[in-house]
């Protein structure tokens, strides 16, 4: 059976979908304008770890 991948949510709480983040470079906008939902976002990982 495949293993499952992990996805560690801190790097996206606290960096990647961070709008405050000073080093994420404007990150989070990518993932805003792909429909990841910043306010949301342990929903958005149960959403990747079910696609991936």
């Amino acid at each position: 059976m495949p293993q499952e991948p992990e996805i560690d949510i801190r790097k996206f709480v606290e960096y990647s979908m961070n709008p405050n983040h000073p080093d994420n470079q404007g990150n989070w906008m990518a993932f805003a304008t792909l429909g990841y939902d910043v306010q949301a976002i342990e929903n958005q990982c149960e959403k990747a770890r079910r696609s991936a």
